[in-house]
């Protein structure tokens, strides 16, 4: 459905090897969704896969840490550690099979880490 108004919103665009049906696009936005060892819980798919059903074709998700002495929530999202691989790929995959592209913004908190709640040391 093209918008009279915007009518380059409905139409599609091309970035680098990926092709976009439109321009809406998901900006990374940390909700808290994780499970509380930073894994991709339901809730946080659920939340995801309802933007790409509202037509949304590119996702980024919320911050991803790197590492665990960088986590500043209890509830955020990470990739470091092999446990996390399955959920990412069910969630990207879900993602993908809607007709959107997923991205993620990765993020290491530095000084606003809550390592020092759990013991670990500042590295940064």
């Amino acid at each position: 459905m093209i918008n009279v108004n915007y009518p380059s919103v409905s139409t599609a665009l091309a970035i680098g090897g990926v092709e976009l049906p439109n321009r809406i696009v998901f900006p990374a936005w940390q909700v808290n969704y994780a499970n509380t060892d930073g894994t991709v819980s339901d809730k946080l798919t659920d939340f995801y896969t309802a933007i790409a059903d509202g037509g949304c074709r590119l996702i980024f998700t919320g911050a991803a840490t790197v590492s665990l002495d960088t986590v500043a929530f209890d509830r955020v999202m990470r990739i470091d550690y092999d446990e996390c691989v399955p959920g990412l790929t069910k969630l990207f995959s879900a993602i993908s099979s809607r007709g959107s592209v997923p991205g993620s913004q990765i993020v290491h908190y530095g000084r606003q880490k809550i390592g020092y709640n759990i013991g670990i040391r500042d590295t940064a």
